[in-house]
């Protein structure tokens, strides 16, 4: 079975070291200068249901900790995948599984890049732009094409200059041409082929770019609402037309209602002309002239006649009941006729397909003589189509912003400040996926994972968003999926065929040191697995429960695994780890379980902390930690009478009551015989 319970923990904040294959296996950069896969093991093995997997570690795959990871495109036909490091060292690895050993592979370096490593620069990013070429780019601005056929490296200095890379992403649809996110909030979309050229370079953000992701799908179409646009050009309209109306001007020129007046002619009123007996300038008034008034009259309607509505009714009825109904067979035929229809408009649209790229296939998922009668589209949005779409977030605030194949600026966004954690301590740590051509995946900085659909934008170019998942308690920084990086309309032209949409899924790694697995077509969790920073020290099981086994970890936890049982209660399957952190504060050394009282375990650290856990519950409470009396780590411990417990450190041995908290802790000491 060798299944793992714990996992190496990933490396915090490193956004792009964790990567899963199209199969399941997941690979990332471990604790300290090791990296990590995990091979996914048959579910039969497993009888909670979730899927178990086996850890292979590379205990020193470089000389400092991994900062990136990435699959070959090749996967699984030829297991191979790099690895970025922060001494600048770019390694390939291939996993071979052993003959005559099942669930037995050999992970071993087949190609090495020291390129960065002798420039003393940290690898930003890394990424495989086909099976047999490898981009690579380091902080210094040096961006390297790697031939692994002919292992001929390639470096191109004069795209970036002084701009500092922080961020990496090759495209999936056009071989060569990469994305590159610096610390000065610009992105370069540079081709490689040839001598090179940049294709755009833009300003996206005002603070670090974090991470790139390009779209899975090379054309895709791009609603935009203009319900609001429209109501507010209304509204400047009435406004600029209350502008030109002149309260004191006469009713010359203006249009009045219907019912204004009950007469056709209206009188003329000369009352108020008192200066009409004098002469036009003898008092300085310049004398009134009459004018014309418009008036808008009635007009007459002719009166309705009631036979002549009746006969027009009758017509309108015989004319309904002489129309012959619709019989099955005239429905078979309206049907094939809609049938020849879709192939005349699939034929039609072939043609278009003429700009893309030559890996490309599929059809557009969209018809282009259907687009404009949608009712949703008609009156309320507009939709273009958009080719090679790149998203971009930014390290500080977590603005989203996406870029057409031109380098013009599509939609942007940032998560609502409702939607945000406060709660939530630690640094923000933004960084995003584009899972699929209509699901971009986001983590907003704390410890909630949030999607939107980028394909519809309003009229102010804002992308509406929800929250995925809350299952992290504490800083999401990581985001992978199995998903095809290349997708086409046509669900049978994507590369991935062997693996189907509703087996799609979505992986995200936080600082609570969980690995958790999502199903993004039911919402619901696949698995949460827990990973230990550290070495583990001691495994003890519980005297009285066979399923409850407690872990010692360097990372300053105490991890308890709740196994589960199989039918005959003969077999025991993974379970659910919980992971005790708060108050512990340092290497646990060494644990204890009480012999009588039940969920009590004692632990003690290499920092001579000495503490209490109550293991009862199902959620994680914070330990209870007892006077120190001892200095040194605590390497051994013991329960004695009732609630004694025994501790032994730095040549002394301490005896601790911990039956009556409220008095106080009793604390003897019993030093050595040979002192």
């Amino acid at each position: 079975m060798n299944e793992t319970i714990v996992f190496p923990s990933p490396n915090w904040f490193q956004v792009s070291g964790i990567a899963v294959s199209s199969d399941g296996w997941l690979i990332y950069g471990g604790p300290s200068k090791s990296i990590c896969v995990l091979q996914p093991l048959n579910s039969s093995n497993n009888g909670s249901g979730n899927q178990s997997y086996q850890a292979h570690v590379v205990t020193r795959g470089h000389s400092e900790k991994i900062a990136c990871v990435d699959i070959s495109p090749d996967w699984p036909k030829n297991k191979f995948f790099i690895t970025g490091s922060v001494d600048g060292s770019v390694k390939q690895w291939s996993v071979q599984s052993v003959e005559h050993a099942q669930n037995d592979v050999i992970i071993k370096s087949t190609h090495s890049l020291d390129v960065h490593q002798n420039e003393k620069e940290v690898v930003a990013g890394i990424g495989y732009s086909n099976e047999s070429c490898v981009i690579s780019v380091g902080v210094f601005g040096n961006i390297v094409k790697w031939d692994l056929k002919s292992n001929v490296a390639k470096t191109n200095n004069k795209f970036l200059r002084k701009f500092k890379p922080s961020c990496m992403a090759c495209s999936p649809h056009v071989p060569f041409q990469v994305a590159v996110g610096t610390k000065q909030g610009v992105v370069f979309v540079i081709d490689l082929s040839g001598q090179g050229n940049v294709v755009y370079k833009i300003r996206a953000q005002d603070d670090d770019i974090a991470t790139l992701s390009w779209c899975p799908q090379y054309e895709v179409l791009l609603k935009r609402s203009f319900k609001e646009s429209i109501k507010k050009s209304n509204e400047v309209e009435k406004l600029k037309i209350k502008d030109e109306i002149n309260p004191n001007d006469s009713g010359v020129g203006k249009n009045l209602p219907d019912d204004s007046f009950d007469e056709s002619i209206v009188q003329e009123d000369d009352t108020f002309d008192i200066y009409k007996d004098h002469e036009p300038d003898e008092f300085g008034h310049k004398k009134f002239k009459p004018q014309d008034i418009l008036v808008k009259v009635v007009k007459e309607k002719e009166p309705n006649d009631f036979l002549a509505e009746c006969m027009k009714l009758k017509e309108d009825i015989l004319k309904i009941k002489n129309e012959s109904e619709q019989s099955v067979d005239n429905l078979v035929e309206a049907l094939d006729k809609t049938h020849v229809d879709s192939d005349e408009d699939s034929s039609d649209t072939s043609q278009d397909d003429n700009d893309k790229p030559q890996h490309y296939k599929g059809k557009p998922r969209y018809n282009k003589a259907k687009v404009w009668d949608n009712e949703d589209l008609h009156g309320e949005s507009s939709a273009h189509v958009q080719k090679h779409l790149l998203a971009t977030i930014g390290s500080k605030y977590g603005s989203v912003k996406i870029w057409s194949k031109s380098g013009k600026m599509v939609a942007c966004s940032v998560v609502a400040s409702n939607m945000v954690n406060k709660k939530a301590k630690g640094p923000n740590c933004f960084t995003l996926l584009w899972y699929k051509p209509n699901v971009l995946l986001i983590a907003d900085g704390k410890s909630q994972l949030v999607q939107c659909n980028p394909l519809i934008i309003n009229w102010k170019k804002k992308i509406q968003w929800s929250v995925v998942h809350t299952l992290h308690k504490r800083g999401l920084y990581a985001i992978a999926t199995n998903a095809p990086r290349l997708q086409s309309p046509d669900k049978s032209g994507d590369e991935s065929s062997d693996c189907p949409p509703d087996q799609w899924r979505v992986w995200t790694a936080g600082q609570d040191r969980n690995l958790i697995c999502y199903n993004m077509v039911t919402n619901k969790k696949v698995g949460v697995y827990n990973t230990c920073g550290g070495f583990i020290y001691t495994v003890q099981s519980c005297p009285y429960d066979a399923k409850s086994v407690a872990m010692s970890v360097g990372d300053g936890a105490v991890r308890i695994w709740e196994a589960d049982t199989s039918e005959d209660d003969t077999k025991l399957t993974l379970g659910q780890v919980t992971s005790f952190w708060q108050n512990v504060q340092g290497k646990v050394l060494t644990l204890c379980w009480h012999p009588t009282k039940e969920n009590l375990l004692a632990f003690a650290t290499g920092e001579s902390r000495v503490g209490l856990i109550d293991a009862g519950g199902k959620t994680e409470r914070p330990a209870r930690t007892l006077a120190t009396a001892l200095r040194g780590g605590i390497y051994s411990m013991c329960w004695g009478h009732e609630f004694d417990l025994y501790v032994a450190g730095g040549g002394q041995l301490v005896r601790y009551c911990v039956d009556k908290p409220d008095k106080g802790t009793s604390i003897k000491r019993y030093p050595p015989r040979w002192s």
